[in-house]
C-alpha cells in the first residue's frame, strides 16, 4: 500500500514504536504466507476450525477475463489523457501486473501479451507526469521480456538510447534508481541465466558510475546485485557450470567496498543485506569468507558505526542456522553478544536474527536443531529481562522464533507460553500490538480473550487492525465474531477495515468477501471505498473483480476511487499473495533509507508495488 512504511529519515532511537511497526509492515508478507499455508493444509486434512470452512486461496483471473476485459480497460484507461495523472499511473502498473499472468497461459499468448503491455510503458515514458514516467519504469521491470530489461539498462545507465526513450535530454537521477531496482526484482524473478549475467553486468557498469556516489542510485545497485542468485540456482540452466562461479567475482566486489576506508558509508551500509542475498549462490570458501567478514563486522566494538553493526546483525540472520557447525555456532554467539549493544536497534535486529537463526534447520543430519532450545532460552530471557525499551522488539523475536517452528512441526520450547504471558502481564498501550502479534504469531493459549478485550477497549484504528490480524495469526475461529462487528463499525476507517480485514480472511471468514462487496457498492464516500478495495486486493477473491470492474469504469466516479479498483483489479487478477517488490524486504534496514527505496509520500519502489 502506497506509504505503508513510512520511515524515511525516522530516528532509530527516537522512535522505537514507529520503526518496529515500521519493520512489521516490510516483513509480515512472510508470516502471512505462512499462515495462509496453515489454513490450506488444515483445509486438505479436515481439521479446519473456521465456523464455515473457507479459505481464501489466491488465483489468477483467467486468461480470457485478462485479454479481452481487464487489458482493454487498463489500457484505456492510461492512455486516457483526461483522467488524473495517478489513475494512469495506477492503470500502467495494473497492466505491468497482469503481462505473465495466469498458470494456463500458452508460450505464445504470453508473449504477445506482454509485447502489448511494453508498448504501452514505452509509450509512456515521455510523459510530462513523473508519477506516470515511474510507473512505466516500474512496470517495464513487471514485464520482464529481454527487450524490456535491456530498455531498463539503457535507463539506468542514462545512455543516449535511454534518454531517447525518456524523451529528455538526461534521464532523471531518480528515474534510473528506480529502473535499477526493477532490474533486480525483474531478473529475481527469471529462471533465464543469459538475463541474469546481462543484469549483473549492467549493475557493475553502473556502480563504476560517478553518478553511483549519488545515495539513490548507488544504494539502488547494490541491493539489485543482491536479487541476482535464483536465476543462477535453477538446475539446468548452466550446464557444465558450477552454480556459484558466476557471482564469486561479483560478491568479491561487493567485499572489496564494504572493506574500503574511503567508501561512501551510506551506500557501504547496504552491502552486508546483498552480500547475505548472494551468499547461498556462491563458493563454499567465499561464503565462508563472507560468514566470517559480517561476523567480525557485528563483534567488532571499534571502527564500525551503529549502522554499519545493525546492517550486519541483520544479514547474519539469513546466513545462520540451529546445527552445530563452527560458523552458525559463531553466527549465535556474536548475535548473542550483540543483544547486550550500547546501540538500542543493534540489539533489536539482533534479536530478530537469533530469532530466525534458531528456528532454521542447519545441513547437518544427525542435529539440524541442536542450538534450538537454547536459543529458546535465551530469546525468553531477554524478553523477561531485557531493557523495557526493547520489549516489543524482543516479544516479535520471539513470536517469529515460535512462527517458524510451528510451521515446521517442532516445538516451540515455551515461547508461545512466555509470550502468553507478557500479553496478559502487560498495561502498555504502545506495546499492546506487538505483544498481540507476537502470541498470535506463537498460537499461544489464552491469548485471544486478552487480545480480544484489548480490540474492544481501543479506538484507534492502527492498533485495532493490528490487534485483529492478530486474532487472525491465533487462528481461533472463536474471534470471527468480534472481527466483524470490528469491520461492521469502520466505515471512513480504510486502515483498520483492510487489516482487520486480513485477520478475518487468515481465519476462512466466508462472509468476508461478500460484505466487502456490499461496502463497496452502497457507498461512494472516498475512505469507505478505499478501505473495502485495500482489503479485496489483500484477500484476493476473484469473484470481487466484476463491481471493482464497474467503479473503474464509471466516469461519474472521483478519480481517487477509479484508482483504488484499478489497484485492487490488478493485484487481485494477478493472483499473486506479495507485493512485487517483496524481495527487496529481506535483511532490510529501511531507517533512513533513499527516497526511491520507501517514502512517506508513497513514491518508493517498495510502497508502489
Amino acid at each position: 500500500m502506497p506509504g505503508s512504511t513510512q520511515i524515511h529519515g525516522a530516528s532509530a532511537e527516537g522512535l522505537n514504536q514507529a520503526t518496529w511497526q515500521a519493520w512489521w509492515q516490510l516483513h509480515r508478507e512472510e508470516f502471512l504466507d505462512l499462515a495462509w499455508d496453515a489454513r490450506r493444509a488444515a483445509n486438505r486434512s479436515g481439521e479446519d476450525s473456521a465456523s464455515d470452512g473457507t479459505h481464501h486461496d489466491r488465483s489468477p483471473a483467467s486468461p480470457a477475463l485478462v485479454d479481452e476485459t481487464l487489458l482493454p480497460l487498463l489500457i484505456e484507461l492510461a492512455q486516457d489523457a483526461g483522467s488524473s495523472a495517478p489513475l494512469r499511473a495506477s492503470s500502467l502498473l495494473a497492466a505491468a501486473r497482469l503481462s505473465t499472468t495466469g498458470w494456463n497461459l500458452s508460450a505464445s499468448a504470453r508473449v504477445e501479451r506482454q509485447a502489448a503491455v511494453e508498448f504501452l510503458l514505452r509509450d509512456s515514458l515521455p510523459a510530462a507526469s513523473k508519477n506516470i514516467q515511474e510507473a512505466a519504469i516500474l512496470g517495464l521491470g513487471m514485464v520482464q521480456s529481454p527487450s524490456a530489461l535491456q530498455l531498463l539498462g539503457e535507463l539506468a545507465k542514462d545512455s543516449a538510447a535511454g534518454r531517447e526513450a525518456a524523451g529528455d535530454s538526461h534521464v532523471p537521477l531518480r528515474a534510473r534508481s528506480l529502473a535499477t531496482y526493477a532490474l533486480g526484482l525483474a531478473v529475481h524473478r527469471s529462471t533465464d541465466s543469459t538475463l541474469r549475467d546481462s543484469v549483473a553486468a549492467t549493475l557493475e557498469e553502473i556502480l563504476t558510475h560517478e553518478d553511483a556516489r549519488q545515495d539513490d542510485l548507488g544504494t539502488a545497485a547494490v541491493l539489485a546485485l543482491g536479487l541476482l542468485p535464483t536465476a543462477i540456482q535453477t538446475p539446468g540452466d548452466n550446464a557444465g557450470e558450477e552454480p556459484s562461479g558466476a557471482l564469486d567475482s561479483l560478491a568479491r566486489r561487493l567485499l572489496e567496498r564494504l572493506q574500503d576506508k574511503r567508501g561512501k558509508r551510506d551506500q557501504q551500509v547496504r552491502i552486508p543485506t546483498a552480500l547475505a542475498r548472494l551468499t547461498p549462490a556462491l563458493s563454499e570458501d567465499l561464503r565462508k569468507q563472507v560468514t566470517l567478514e559480517l561476523t567480525e563486522l557485528l563483534a567488532s566494538r571499534r571502527g564500525p558505526s551503529h549502522p554499519m553493526r545493525r546492517a550486519a546483525a541483520l544479514a547474519l540472520g539469513q546466513l545462520g542456522d540451529a546445527d552445530q557447525d563452527p560458523l552458525d555456532k559463531g553466527i549465535r554467539r556474536t548475535l548473542e553478544a550483540a543483544l547486550k549493544s550500547k546501540d538500542g536497534m543493534t540489539r533489536r535486529y539482533a534479536a530478530m536474527s537469533l530469532a530466525r537463526v534458531g528456528s532454521t534447520p542447519g545441513e547437518q543430519q544427525d542435529q539440524p536443531w541442536a542450538a534450538t532450545a537454547e536459543i529458546a532460552t535465551v530469546l525468553r530471557r531477554h524478553l523477561q529481562r531485557g531493557r523495557s525499551a526493547d520489549e516489543a522488539w524482543s516479544a516479535l523475536a520471539l513470536g517469529v522464533f515460535a512462527n517458524r517452528l510451528n510451521a515446521a512441526d517442532g516445538p516451540n520450547h515455551g515461547a508461545d507460553k512466555a509470550l502468553a504471558k507478557v500479553l496478559g502481564q502487560s498495561r502498555s498501550t504502545d506495546r499492546a500490538p506487538a505483544f498481540a502479534i507476537a502470541a498470535g504469531l506463537a498460537r499461544a493459549d489464552n491469548a485471544q480473550p486478552v487480545i480480544l478485550e484489548r480490540l474492544e477497549k481501543t479506538g484507534e484504528d492502527a492498533i485495532s487492525g493490528l490487534l485483529g490480524l492478530a486474532l487472525g495469526f491465533s487462528g481461533e475461529a472463536s474471534g470471527l465474531p468480534a472481527l466483524r462487528q470490528v469491520s461492521a463499525d469502520s466505515h471512513h476507517r480504510p486502515e483498520r477495515r483492510a487489516r482487520v480485514a486480513l485477520g478475518r480472511a487468515i481465519l476462512g471468514d466466508g462472509q468476508l468477501v461478500p460484505e466487502l462487496v456490499e461496502q463497496l457498492t452502497e457507498c461512494t464516500c472516498w475512505n469507505s471505498l478505499r478501505g473495502s478495495a485495500q482489503a479485496l486486493a489483500r484477500v484476493g477473491d476473484t469473484s470481487a473483480i466484476g463491481p471493482l470492474l464497474q467503479i473503474a469504469r464509471d466516469p461519474a466516479r472521483d478519480d481517487r476511487q477509479r484508482r483504488e479498483a484499478v489497484r485492487a483489479i490488478g493485484w487481485i487478477a494477478s493472483g499473486e499473495s506479495a507485493p512485487w517488490s517483496t524481495p527487496l524486504t529481506v535483511a532490510l534496514d529501511a531507517v533512513d533509507a533513499p527516497d526511491t527505496l520507501t517514502d512517506p509520500t508513497g513514491f518508493g519502489v517498495l510502497d508502489r508495488i
